[in-house]
Parts: structure tokens; sequence; C-alpha cells
């Protein structure tokens, strides 16, 4: 997948937002999965700027039934945290990992050479991601 080069700074996350919503504006996802879609790459974005290194490479593509996305920064070579977790919620951050992993079917770090990549697919629909921590322990089953 083709990826763009942004400057690891929060002043460019509105563009980078707009050239996403352009970009998959028209290919056949619904508003919901979008916005997730655009959340999700913000949110990657951010957890990079903090926690990274160097410039982010941002590429994403839509496949079929999903929206593919990967987010690298030139970091240290540290892995990224698992997220699997619900965040207390007395914690100051952590949200984000947490976020796309609730919004997204597929989710993966990795380190290539010394970047760190976050890739995930978001399905075209909204709806049919992960099903999050109460519906996994079962709260929201039919009785």
């Amino acid at each position: 997948m083709p990826k763009r080069a942004f400057e690891a700074d929060p002043s460019v996350l509105r563009r980078l937002r707009e050239a996403v919503r352009d970009d998959l504006a028209g290919a056949g996802i619904d508003d919901d999965a979008l916005e997730d879609v655009i959340l999700c790459v913000h949110e990657a974005c951010m957890n990079a700027m903090q926690h990274g290194r160097g410039r982010l490479h941002v590429g994403w593509a839509v496949a079929p039934g999903e929206v593919r996305v990967e987010v690298c920064d030139e970091g240290d070579g540290a892995p990224l945290p698992a997220a699997d977790g619900v965040p207390d919620a007395g914690q100051q951050s952590g949200r984000g990992l947490f976020l796309i992993r609730r919004l997204t079917h597929r989710f993966e770090t990795s380190l290539d050479g010394g970047a760190r990549c976050l890739a995930f697919a978001v399905p075209l629909h909204a709806g049919t991601g992960r099903p999050g921590p109460l519906e996994s322990a079962g709260f929201f089953s039919a009785n």
C-alpha cells in the first residue's frame, strides 16, 4: 500500500484526516465506518507522535470488505503496548490503542528495522468490528 509521509506534529492531523476522508469518500464505505477509520488514523498518529520518533508514514487502501491502514514512525524500536485491557479510569492517557482495537476487526503491531508500525483493518460497514469488553463478557446477551 502506498504511504504518505507527514511531520510528527499535531498541526498536520487535520490535513491528514481530510486526506483520508477525501480519498475514501465514495468508496462504498458507510458514513459510520468512515468516521471509525478517521478516528483510528488520528489515534494511531497521536500515539506515534507521543511515543515514537521521526516522520510518520501513513497508508490506507480499500480492500474487499475493509479499509486497511498502516501507521509507522521512525521510532526507537521499542514495541507498542498490547492495549488488550480496558484502560483504568484514572489513567491520563492510554485510550487510543484501546479504541483502535475496539473499532477494528484486525490489529497488529510490528517492528520494521527501527520503525514501529501499527496496522489495522476497519470493516466497510460500522458495527462489524471486535466486540467491546461488555459484549465479550456477555453483558448484553439476550435472556
